[in-house]
């Protein structure tokens, strides 16, 4: 059972999170959980990935953290959004017709 008030979708972006590059492992209407090298330094952070020719840009909060992934090395981290844009509102609703094909 989804213990968060939005469904949670699968994806696998390449993004920047405070100017590092990280992918995006799984998003929802009010943050997303990202994969990265190291964990950011303050826990205020922008989001930055292109969807075609569009830029989406996020601004968050670090909600939590996860130590190295055993084959990736790679750490995660939970992001709660302040904001998000129009861009990524219509990213959301194409993951999600994609999840009901």
């Amino acid at each position: 059972m989804e213990k968060r008030k939005d469904k949670r979708v699968k994806t696998r972006k390449v993004a920047k999170i405070n100017n590092e590059l990280c992918i995006i492992v799984d998003v929802s209407k009010q943050g997303a959980r990202v994969s990265a090298d190291k964990i950011p330094s303050f826990p205020f952070v922008d989001i930055i990935f292109n969807v075609g020719k569009s830029v989406v840009n996020l601004k968050g909060v670090v909600c939590w953290q996860s130590s190295n992934h055993p084959i990736t090395k790679l750490k995660d981290v939970g992001v709660s959004f302040e904001t998000n844009s129009i861009e990524y509102k219509k990213y959301l609703k194409y993951l999600d017709n994609l999840q009901e094909e």
